[in-house]
């Protein structure tokens, strides 16, 4: 999630840019990364698959930007420039 959020912030605004870097993000974490920290025994996914796992991980990102979205229209400004 952290990650998602510095995304956010470099994206400015930018929906589709967000999106695209996002999924690239969560793409290497949780089908390359994830192997080299099995192997370490760091974490390990029981009954999730790689490609569930990149879906629980992406589907956040639309709600971090669909919240940020609403709160920006709610305060009146842009927050992450």
């Amino acid at each position: 999630m952290p990650l998602s959020m510095w995304l956010l912030k470099i994206s400015d605004g930018n929906f589709k840019k967000f999106i695209t870097l996002n999924a690239i993000a969560d793409g290497a974490f949780a089908f390359f990364l994830i192997d080299v920290l099995k192997k370490i025994k760091i974490i390990r996914l029981n009954k999730l698959s790689h490609i569930q796992f990149f879906f629980y991980l992406h589907y956040k990102a639309y709600l971090l930007y669909g919240f940020q979205y609403v709160f920006e229209k709610w305060r009146g400004y842009r927050v992450y420039m």
